[in-house]
């Protein structure tokens, strides 16, 4: 049942956002449809918030909007990781890269267009309690700040010749793409009412996530193939990026996911024990990992 259910909101998360961007006046509309609608995306943070609002009762019509939006602010930050100051990616996610379909100028638009347009569009254009949409939308600057600071370090100190502790990249880790995946499980459980408890579970969850799928992406670059990843391999090595393997070994690096597989556990089990229905978190975590 679950797994269907899973499936039934990838539809449903891809329908949202196919209507949402169905403008194509300008350029950057037509970029923004281009990366962020695709039947092919695994849409796993919009599930995220979908399924941890779902442990809290709440249905699939009423947190749609928020999964979206952080949807989108995902999208828009790849964008921007991309780009030849940054990572200088080709493609992604099985395709061009959004500033080679389209051109720098515009990917760059698109990125601010996305995260700081139409993210928050979205968490203030639905249905939810005002209160709600104010807490979710305080939130998602303090996300964005920290994935800005997990690239700098992903860019410029983790490159850097002096070898960086494992605290220091799994730091990195946490911020580049913990926080969003903390933000998402936070946001589901505001939209469900739960306790304090209850949130810093969820944000631990999220950051579990985060580091183990960083992680995770990093042995992929090692060892994957263009084709099982959708973009190109080596690029770490290439650009003389330290990643955890280069610092403990391959190994070390999987005892560490174990360590972050096992907290992420213990947190859903806890949740479960508070009488939540953490079956549809579930089943999206099984499918994430």
């Amino acid at each position: 049942m679950t797994e269907n259910w899973v499936q039934e909101q990838r539809k449903s998360i891809y329908n949202f956002l196919n209507n949402y961007f169905s403008s194509d006046k300008f350029s950057v509309d037509r970029a923004n449809a281009y990366s962020v609608v695709s039947e092919k995306n695994h849409f796993w943070r919009p599930l995220l918030v979908l399924s941890s609002a779902k442990s809290f009762g709440v249905d699939e019509s009423i947190s749609m909007p928020i999964a979206c939006a952080a949807e989108v602010g995902h999208s828009g930050t790849l964008i921007m990781d991309d780009l030849p100051s940054m990572d200088n990616a080709d493609t992604r996610r099985g395709k061009e890269a959004c500033h080679k379909k389209f051109n720098i100028t515009v990917a760059e638009l698109c990125s601010l267009d996305l995260c700081a347009g139409h993210s928050y569009s979205l968490i203030f254009n639905s249905k939810i309690e005002d209160k709600k949409k104010l807490i979710i939308a305080y939130n998602q600057p303090k996300t964005i700040i920290d994935i800005v600071r997990g690239q700098e370090q992903d860019l410029f100190y983790l490159r850097e010749k002096k070898k960086p502790s494992q605290e220091e990249v799994i730091n990195s880790y946490s911020l580049k793409t913990g926080a969003l995946f903390s933000h998402c499980c936070y946001a589901g459980g505001v939209l469900g009412n739960a306790e304090f408890e209850e949130l810093e579970m969820l944000k631990e969850i999220g950051n579990s996530i985060g580091i183990i799928y960083q992680v995770a992406d990093d042995v992929k670059d090692k060892t994957g193939s263009r084709a099982e990843i959708g973009k190109p391999i080596g690029q770490d090595a290439d650009s003389g990026k330290w990643t955890l393997i280069d610092i403990v070994g391959l190994q070390q690096t999987k005892t560490i996911m174990k360590k972050y597989f096992d907290k992420l556990k213990l947190n859903v089990k806890k949740l479960k024990s508070n009488g939540q229905n953490v079956r549809y978190l579930e089943s999206v975590l099984s499918e994430i990992f």
